[in-house]
């Protein structure tokens, strides 16, 4: 309790402080004082109720510029008044991101306690609850185990470390609401009533989001026909309605569902029209023609077969399937993105037959199914042909290869792992020493590959030419092609004058990797063929698909399954020290023509990506063995960070979140493959051998937690983050 010495600024005012069923007239006066001399004590005195707890549009009374201490809020009362509860609405701008901070940092307060003037001294408030609640977007109220008969209570609040708080209102004697006391007695109703609120709230967190202004936060606006005015009817009639206690868990589920209605948009190829929805605003150079990007299909195909319309998802999936993207090249020039020759459906890895299984689960059609599969056929006989690893007697033959670019998942600690095993052309990555600071007596791949020296010499060599002729035909049957060991296909491009060039080899390395990630989505489009060609009737197909998916799973498991041992190469874990817990690990594929025969050496690192087998339940329930995984993801050196999940983990020394590669920095992507994964884990997994714990539970609601806090308060997410900083 703080001394009453304390200086502090008090106000003498007339309004309308809330009693339960009794109110103060106009010529009563309550006295509120605070510890902070700057407070707008005023604030908890107007009629103003708050919409959230970020709400700005109505005044509070804040704690700053105090931060880290113990601050307080006192009321005296005209009269002395039975008191049976305090409810206080705490201000909250939390942020996950510079451009959304608020400069006060007020955010949610540690804790709170409530203190009653009685036998005239203060006394702690007996309450039933042993902690007081710092919830958002509602009161939290300190119920008394007795009433008490007062004219005067404080709120005394402890801020966090560095960060200070602010109160939106107070309410004394706050009525419970009736519907929450109602019991529930029927079923039909109470389902009623969770729509309408659903749809309400869903209704509110829209125009909140539609407030949102395109300078706030980089925002861009709408990619497509849906707009401010009508995209709330859409939101209405299509997506699913979602409540949790947890508002902020209710509010990132309706603000990734209003991103939706930014990037969908209609498109028009080759005299046919689709649906398509993009993932950056516009037309960047690394998409396909209409701005769209295989690389999140998967994950769009997933979130969008919710949609109450299925129109919108199957044509999505028939354009990538079937549409031009499927016999239209991928820009071919010196840019890093394009060294080898493929379609633009196969840019960027992908899961997008199992994923068209998982729509039709949701909307079963056996037209479109038995349509479509031919398509989804020769998109996996692509895969299969470019992508297969031909090395015979080697451990890495038969699976699938890929740079790490292509799996969206750049610069990667495991690609690095290669290029230092390589005696090659890639060798080259390591016998220049940097001579400058800070870099000075560093390898130059150290510097290129973590620490972001090679997004600058990428850009500038894919700046330097535009394609001769765009888009050229892909042709699967007469595919023909040698990589190259720097840049694209060739040693040579043609520019934008019509002129021969020669490459740079600086550029990106086509070092191919076997990643957990490729070989897992082949396994999850094997299987779903297997399936699809079942529920056809054709069991032939429906046996060679399913054959194949078997064998591939043997392969993952015996090719990336791994424990360390003391005669791995190429270890580093000098720093924070080393463990021996087996991983799904990378490996150097074993046909690239430019790393002096070296094998397919693995690459000694745990990356996120070894968790993808629990995304497809590819492994056998019964087998407790793999378990073991899991507790990276609730170990500090491994992949829980302070903020979020880290894409490699901790422990190793590479790991470097502040370049701009996935070294170590936060991946959204990511993290929605390895949480699937997890839950997956817990109910597919442990749930069946009936031992899922309280403590699984709460990781899983921990790396939940912290997701949704990414979004910040003003919603938002980026393509990346920095979990330790």
């Amino acid at each position: 309790m703080l001394a009453l010495s304390k200086k502090m600024r008090s106000f003498l005012l007339s309004g309308c402080l809330f009693l339960g069923f009794s109110v103060l007239n106009a010529q009563d006066k309550v006295k509120i004082t605070s510890s902070v001399e700057e407070a707008e004590v005023g604030s908890l005195l107007d009629a103003n109720e708050p919409s959230s707890s970020s709400d700005y549009r109505i005044s509070r009374l804040s704690f700053h510029p105090k931060r880290g201490s113990t601050e307080w809020v006192q009321y005296e009362l005209p009269a002395a008044t039975r008191i049976e509860n305090i409810g206080v609405y705490w201000f909250d701008e939390a942020q996950a991101g510079a451009y959304v901070r608020n400069e006060r940092k007020e955010i949610l307060p540690r804790s709170w306690k409530l203190l009653i003037w009685k036998d005239d001294q203060w006394q702690a408030a007996k309450t039933t609850q042993d902690q007081l609640g710092v919830e958002r977007d509602y009161y939290n109220v300190a119920k008394l185990t007795e009433a008490v008969t007062t004219t005067k209570f404080k709120i005394e609040v402890e801020l966090h470390d560095g960060l200070s708080g602010g109160i939106l209102g107070c309410q004394i004697n706050k009525a419970s609401t009736p519907e929450a006391e109602k019991s529930f007695t029927d079923p039909d109703q109470e389902l009623k009533r969770i729509k309408a609120k659903a749809s309400k709230t869903l209704a509110l967190d829209v125009d909140e989001f539609n407030g949102y202004s395109h300078l706030n936060g980089n925002r861009p606006e709408f990619d497509g026909w849906l707009k401010k005015d009508n995209n709330g009817e859409f939101l209405e009639k299509n997506v699913p309605k979602f409540l949790c206690p947890n508002e902020d868990f209710t509010e990132v589920f309706n603000y990734r569902w209003w991103m939706i209605t930014k990037h969908l948009k209609e498109w028009e190829e080759d005299g046919k029209k689709f649906y398509v929805f993009t993932e950056f605003p516009g037309f960047p150079g690394w998409a396909a023609n209409s701005g769209a990007i295989p690389a999140p299909a998967g994950h769009q195909f997933y979130d969008l077969r919710w949609m109450r319309d299925s129109k919108y998802l199957k044509s999505y999936a028939e354009y990538w399937l079937a549409g031009p993207p499927s016999h239209k090249m991928q820009i071919q020039n010196n840019c890093w993105l394009g060294t080898l020759p493929r379609p633009q459906s196969h840019h960027y890895t992908s899961w997008m037959v199992d994923a068209s299984e998982a729509m039709l689960k949701v909307h079963p059609d056996a037209e479109w199914r038995d349509r479509l599969l031919p398509a989804m056929e020769n998109h996996q006989q692509v895969w299969d042909k470019i992508f297969q690893v031909k090395a015979p007697g080697k451990t890495t033959d038969g699976l699938y290869k890929c740079l790490d670019m292509y799996d969206a998942n750049e610069f990667t600690i495991s690609t690095t792992l290669s290029l230092i095993a390589s005696e090659g052309a890639f060798s080259k990555y390591t016998v220049e020493i940097n001579q400058e600071e800070p870099y000075k007596g560093q390898e130059r791949w150290r510097r290129y590959f973590t620490d972001g020296k090679g997004w600058h010499l990428a850009f500038d060599e894919g700046m330097k030419s535009d394609p001769l002729v765009y888009p050229q035909p892909f042709d699967l049957e007469n595919y023909n092609t040698v990589p190259q060991p720097f840049g694209g296909n060739h040693d040579w491009y043609i520019d934008k004058n019509g002129e021969r060039k020669t490459k740079n080899s600086n550029s990106y390395p086509n070092c191919f990797t076997v990643r957990p990630s490729l070989n897992c989505y082949m396994f999850g489009n094997y299987q779903s063929l297997g399936n699809l060609y079942a529920q056809k009737g054709d069991t032939s197909k429906a046996k060679e698909y399913t054959e194949r998916a078997e064998k591939l799973q043997e392969q993952i498991v015996s090719a990336l399954w791994h424990k360390p041992a003391r005669n791995d190469k190429h270890v580093y874990y000098e720093k924070r020290g080393a463990i021996n817990d087996p991983f799904f690990y990378s490996r150097l594929s074993g046909d690239n023509l430019y790393t002096g025969d070296v094998g397919d050496p693995l690459g000694i690192i745990r990356e996120t990506v070894g968790y993808t087998p629990w995304y497809f339940n590819m492994l056998p329930e019964e087998d407790a063995q793999y378990d073991i995984v899991w507790k990276q993801l609730a170990d500090e050196m491994g992949f829980k960070q302070p903020f979020g999940m880290s894409t490699a983990e901790y422990r190793h020394d590479f790991f470097n979140e502040m370049s701009y590669g996935w070294n170590g920095r936060g991946w959204p992507f990511q993290n929605s493959v390895v949480y699937k994964a997890f839950a997956n884990y817990l109910r597919n997994y442990k749930d069946s051998r009936g031992d899922i714990s309280e403590k699984d539970r709460k990781l899983l609601y921990h790396h939940m937690r912290q997701y949704v806090e990414l979004h910040g308060r003003r919603r938002t997410i980026g393509e990346w983050y920095l979990p330790r900083t």
